[in-house]
């Protein structure tokens, strides 16, 4: 906790305040806690125990422990996250009905994404009100492990770090996997840490760029760079809806921005890989891009869970042993409409989570984005929510004291 002390300054009659660092026991706790949730949430793929999944569950195990130690310091707990349990309890209920048909493993296994939806964004939102905002020193830190292990195994040793991983996915044709299972996994992992790093208090343009190098030359996934695009789909959407100034002059520069990436990529980078091919498929034969095998079965997912929840009229199915390619999808199919409410809760929870003129931007592809194959379960996702719950918050905080400096 900070104790100001007064201080006699002795090159004059004025005085000043200095803040002390008093590093009691509840300060090093929180310290720890808040280092802990970042390390386990930026590399959510390092494994310390085999457990058979990508995805380790060590940032739900930290997060507990701070919504444990944040109820017990503060029993007061905000509606939404009682909202958030009790849906995540009847989730939980109906994901079970599947017990008959799989292993008791699975459905903890599957069960994990939705307790991963209401204990790491809670404990995300105690750790950045308790630190007042994010950290930006250990957000720096993890972009930069990141940029150096993507590259060293783009660049000097393509096997390095394996050993932290549960597996690696990829071949010759595609990127490196950095710390993540497959260039994808990468890429949203990038993709995210822009949506953080864009806050930054210093630099934040330098360390976006840097993510974007690791999107672009390391991790080298089309689908993140769909990502993007969607992202960009949406900031037009925003800025006609919002009806800023210069708008046909920033959709320029966007169009221009994509056209120099194509260009780039159709001109420098090498035959074979699979952004080059994609590319290809494009101008040379078009139909050959929806046919490819990764963007049919990708499509083909999106298309089967949404399919499948309307057949069953929005009715909750349960868990499966199928792997579902789709966040979005998968929550529809195994909650049905309980699923629909979680997601206008998250919706809403990124959406007051920005000012008025950015909303539509953030909210629209960040939902969009979900419907890909990213999961619920991953832990940037939690701490990305978690962090819009506090923006939100605390841009509430700011109202009421504006209100009261007004009466």
């Amino acid at each position: 906790m900070n104790i100001p002390v007064r201080v006699k300054n002795p090159f004059g009659t004025m005085k000043f305040e200095r803040k002390v660092q008093s590093w009691g026991r509840e300060q090093l706790i929180y310290r720890g806690l808040e280092l802990l949730l970042y390390l386990t949430c930026f590399f959510p793929f390092i494994e310390l125990v085999y457990i058979g999944s990508d995805t380790q569950p060590y940032g739900l195990l930290v997060a507990l422990a701070i919504v444990l130690i944040g109820v017990w310091k503060n029993p007061r707990i905000p509606r939404i996250v009682v909202l958030l349990c009790l849906l995540g309890v009847a989730m939980g209920v109906f994901a079970i009905t599947g017990i008959r048909q799989i292993s008791i493993y699975m459905v903890f296994r599957s069960y994990f994404t939705y307790a991963s939806l209401v204990f790491i964004p809670y404990a995300t939102f105690l750790i950045l009100q308790y630190g007042k905002g994010l950290n930006d020193k250990l957000i720096k830190l993890c972009i930069w492990i990141w940029f150096g292990v993507g590259f060293i195994q783009k660049y000097i040793n393509s096997s390095f770090g394996y050993g932290l991983l549960s597996r690696h996915s990829t071949n010759q044709t595609r990127g490196v996997v950095g710390l993540a299972t497959e260039p994808s996994a990468y890429g949203y992992m990038c993709v995210f840490m822009i949506l953080l790093a864009i806050n930054l208090r210093k630099h934040a343009l330098f360390y976006v760029g840097m993510l974007l190098v690791q999107i672009l030359f390391f991790a080298g996934s089309s689908v993140t760079i769909i990502y993007l695009g969607v992202y960009a789909v949406a900031f037009i959407i925003n800025e006609l809806c919002m009806r800023k100034k210069y708008t046909f002059v920033k959709i320029l520069l966007l169009a221009g921005c994509a056209g120099a990436g194509i260009y780039y990529v159709r001109n420098y980078v090498s035959k074979g890989t699979r952004i080059r091919i994609l590319v290809d498929y494009l101008f040379e034969n078009p139909e050959r891009f929806l046919e490819d095998g990764s963007i049919k079965r990708r499509i083909l997912a999106i298309t089967d869970t949404f399919g499948s929840f309307i057949e069953h009229h929005g009715m909750p199915q349960g868990l499966s042993d199928y792997k579902w390619m789709s966040g979005i999808g998968c929550m529809l199919v195994e909650g049905g409409l309980l699923s629909v409410i979680i997601l206008v809760v998250i919706a809403m929870i990124v959406w007051r989570g920005y000012p008025r003129q950015f909303r539509i931007f953030y909210t629209l592809g960040f939902m969009v984005m979900m419907v890909s194959a990213i999961p619920f379960s991953s832990p940037i996702v939690g701490f990305y929510i978690g962090y819009c719950a506090y923006q939100g918050w605390l841009r509430e905080q700011e109202k009421k004291n504006e209100s009261i400096m007004d009466m």
